[in-house]
Order: C-alpha cells, then structure tokens, then sequence
C-alpha cells in the first residue's frame, strides 16, 4: 500500500516524504540498483532530503545526478557540496 510513504499532498498533486521514509526510499533504491554498502552519508542523504523537499522526483534527479557528478569528478566519497553544487546546477531550490 502505497499510502504509508504518503507524508503531505500538495495543491498539485505531488507528495511528499518524511525524512525517515525518503532515507529508507533511497536505499532501497540503490539496494535494487545493486549497491552493497551505503553510498551516501547521513549528511549527504540530510542534504538531498531538504533540497528535493522529500518529493520522490526530485530525490531520484538529485540522486543520479550526485552519483553521475561524482563519477565524473571521480570522487571517492560522495559531500554535502557536491549535493550542493548538482542542486544549483539543476536549479533546485528549496
């Protein structure tokens, strides 16, 4: 049942996270992409948790764009500045 992830509805039809449920949602998903260890360190997983306001579409688009910076950067370790620098780049505000 897809109701117990719902948080908030807003006017226009998106919803929203909790912070604990938008943690759980990302690792879950990097679990089912594969992932064997934590990719995102509670700071970063904060960060992209208030910069997409919890809304599932905007978390899948910071994340694969953290993880997609990162590899361009070739980054060992995923930061909160990174997460900073792909939302300003995306547009984001929150």
């Amino acid at each position: 049942n897809s109701t117990c992830f719902i948080s908030h509805v807003s006017s226009s039809g998106m919803f929203s996270l909790s912070p604990d449920t938008a943690k759980a949602y990302i690792r879950h998903r990097l679990k089912v992409a594969g992932a064997t260890h934590d990719i995102f360190p509670n700071p970063v997983l904060d960060q992209i948790i208030v910069d997409s306001r919890g809304i599932p579409r905007l978390i899948n688009t910071i994340c694969d764009n953290v993880l997609l910076e990162g590899f361009l950067r070739k980054r060992e370790k995923l930061d909160v500045e990174l997460v900073k620098d792909v939302v300003r780049d995306l547009g984001v505000s929150a």
